[in-house]
Formats: structure tokens, C-alpha cells, sequence
């Protein structure tokens, strides 16, 4: 059975039961639930995205088995690192405006079911959000990361010194989130940052400059030369590294991945840290925090405490609203009240913002 929850019959249910008034947007990602398929079929999926008012919106979408693709047709953007349609890809994310995205959902979305011969049905997660530009959603941690631009479009370049106080400051906010400096914990995270982000030479959220770990980290070096060579996160104040170039230690274990040589303190006078250096994907070098020249800086927002700015949708979700349409009408509920009352289900499940998410950030 496919299963389409209709934003008019759920408020029609909501106005028979008293839950909201006709009146009332309510933020609604739905969408059809394809039959279970041959091996090598190209399946075409359709949601439904209503009750926002959103100028822009990013939609990021992942399949566990087969891959997916997106026809863009010239209306919407792939997100950086993104190819719409590489027919291998498991994950694909891409922005544009509202009504465009809301086209491209309802008929621009293609699952290719594996290779291997069998019967498959979709496994997937979607997530759509306002977008502003800059943002690049991490599924795999759950959290949303911004290279700032100015009004043109162009990276904002801020020196690290300047980029810390901002976030420090609570400059940074989207979705009710505030955010900080990125924090790079393990080898998915910093892959990517690299790949995904759209950021080169960009400052991510590390220093050993004592004037910044004591104003922001709230450390009590004494000065540079205590403080010298001692790595920390600036928003979770952890000591990750100790050292330079051919001494440097990780510290508990901690993750880190910088470039051959590096970093190697620049006398005393490089104690912020930039990844993709000079566009190597991934590998981080030491500068001066006063340095104004690198491209940009990216901002880290953990997804725990998101409003409803963010919708989620998955296969669990409209799998159960189909078995409650077919339950209450094997009771004898009238056919269109029982999936009204299914449809209030499944929007209440798609409004609550990543709260699965949340138990594995």
C-alpha cells in the first residue's frame, strides 16, 4: 500500500479532535512509502514538504542499502562534496529555495535498489531544515556546520582571535542552537569537515595561545611560554595535544590529524590551528592568531537542544502509519478517519525535531 498523509486531511482530523485550529501551519515533511522492489530498479520517491515559510531549505537524504540520486534540474544546489547524480552515492544533501526543494521532493528523488538479486524494501533518513548559506548538515554525529559569509557570498575572513570572541559572544545561532568553533573529536568528523564543508584553510576551534585559552577556555597560564605547545578545544577546554613537530603527543588518546611538520609553533608566534591547509583535505597546520588572510572559519552547532526549524523523516515513520491506517480499518474506523488520525501520527513524529538523533550526539 502506498501511503500518502495529506497536510489538509491531517488538519481536518486536528480540527474533529480540538489539537489545532485550521488556522494553524504545522511544519509537515511526509511522503510515500514505494513496494518492495527487484534488485536494479530505479524507484522514484515523493514527499511533501508544507507549513514552513522558509526562504531556503537543505535536504539531506541517506539509504542504507542500493544508492540515491537527485535530478537537480538546474533549480537546486548539490551541497559541497556532493555529486546529485553519482548513481553509487548513499548520502546526498542539496539547498535552493523553497519552492524548488518542495518540486524537487515531490518528483526529482530516485532510490537504485542494489545490484544483487532479491527483494528490497527502503531503509532511509531524511532531514530538511531552513537553510542559510554556508550550512552543511553531519548525519553521521547529528550536528550542522557553518563556513560564515558576507553579504556577497564570500567566506567571512575573521582572524581566530576575532572568530573566538564572536562565539564566545553567542554571535552564532541557528535553529535555537548557539554555536562555537568546530571541534574535531575523530577521523568521520575531520573527513568531514575536509570534504563536506566547503572550507579551505579555515580556522577550527584549537589553540595553545594562552591569551585566548585563559579569556575563552578559562585556563590560568602565565604566558605564552607556559602555554606554548599545549593543544586545546577551546569550547570544551580538553588538552588534546602536547608538543611540536616530532615531540608532539596525543593526550589521553586524543584525536588529531595535522600535517607533516606541523605543527611546529613558528617560534612562539603560531598558536591557532587551520584545516585543509594550502587545500589538503583534512590535514592541519599552526598560524598566528592574528592571521587575517586564511579563507574563513567554521562554526559547530550540536544538534541536542534544535527547534522545530529541523524535520526528520524515515521509512519507521511511514511504515507505522500505515500499519495504523490498516489497524483502525480493520476495526471498522471509516478509511479516510483512520488515515487522518495516522497522518496527525506521523506529523507529530516528523515535527519533533532529531529526537532520535539525540541518544547517539
Amino acid at each position: 500500500m502506498s501511503l500518502r498523509i495529506t497536510a489538509a486531511l491531517a488538519a481536518a482530523v486536528a480540527l474533529i479532535f480540538g489539537s489545532a485550529s485550521a488556522a494553524t501551519a504545522v511544519p509537515q515533511l511526509t511522503g510515500d512509502l514505494p513496494a518492495a522492489t527487484a534488485e536494479n530498479q530505479s524507484v522514484p520517491l515523493a514527499f511533501d514538504l508544507s507549513g514552513v515559510d522558509w526562504t531556503a531549505v537543505l535536504v539531506t537524504i541517506e539509504v542504507v542499502e542500493g544508492s540515491v540520486t537527485v535530478d537537480a534540474a538546474g533549480v537546486v544546489s548539490a551541497a559541497p562534496g556532493y555529486d546529485l547524480q553519482d548513481a553509487t552515492a548513499t548520502r546526498q544533501s542539496f539547498n535552493g529555495p523553497l519552492a524548488d526543494v518542495q518540486d524537487t521532493l515531490a518528483n526529482g528523488i530516485t532510490w537504485i535498489t542494489p545490484a544483487a538479486a532479491g527483494s528490497y524494501t527502503i531503509d532511509f533518513s531524511m532531514t530538511v531544515q531552513e537553510y542559510v548559506p554556508g550550512l552543511s548538515f553531519n548525519p553521521d554525529n547529528g550536528h550542522y556546520y557553518l563556513v560564515p559569509v558576507d553579504e556577497f557570498g564570500d567566506p567571512l575572513t575573521l582572524s581566530a582571535e576575532d572568530a573566538f570572541a564572536a562565539a564566545d559572544n553567542g554571535d552564532f545561532t541557528y535553529a535555537g542552537l548557539t554555536g562555537y568553533i568546530a571541534e574535531i573529536n575523530d577521523d568521520a568528523e575531520n573527513d568531514f569537515v575536509a570534504n563536506y564543508s566547503g572550507g579551505e584553510n579555515i580556522w577550527i576551534g584549537a589553540s595553545s595561545e594562552y591569551t585566548i585559552l585563559n579569556s575563552f577556555a578559562g585556563t590560568s597560564y602565565a604566558d605564552n611560554t607556559a602555554s606554548n605547545s599545549k593543544w586545546h578545544w577551546v569550547n570544551s577546554t580538553v588538552l588534546f595535544a602536547d608538543g611540536l613537530s616530532g615531540d608532539i603527543v596525543a593526550v589521553n588518546g586524543a584525536y588529531s590529524s595535522w600535517a607533516d611538520g606541523e605543527p611546529n609553533g613558528g617560534g612562539g608566534q603560531e598558536g591557532c590551528v587551520v584545516t585543509n591547509w594550502e587545500g589538503a583535505p583534512a590535514l592541519w597546520n599552526d598560524l598566528a592568531c592574528d592571521d587575517t588572510w586564511t579563507n574563513s572559519f567554521i562554526v559547530e552547532f550540536d544538534s541536542a537542544d534544535a527547534g522545530a526549524a529541523i524535520l526528520e523523516l524515515t521509512d519507521e515513520d511511514l511504515q507505522a502509519a500505515e500499519n495504523s491506517v490498516n489497524e483502525l480499518a480493520e476495526t471498522g474506523v471509516n478509511a479516510t478517519l483512520a488515515m487522518g488520525l495516522a497522518g496527525t501520527a506521523l506529523i507529530a513524529a516528523a515535527a519533533v525535531v532529531v529526537a532520535r538523533r539525540r541518544a547517539r550526539v
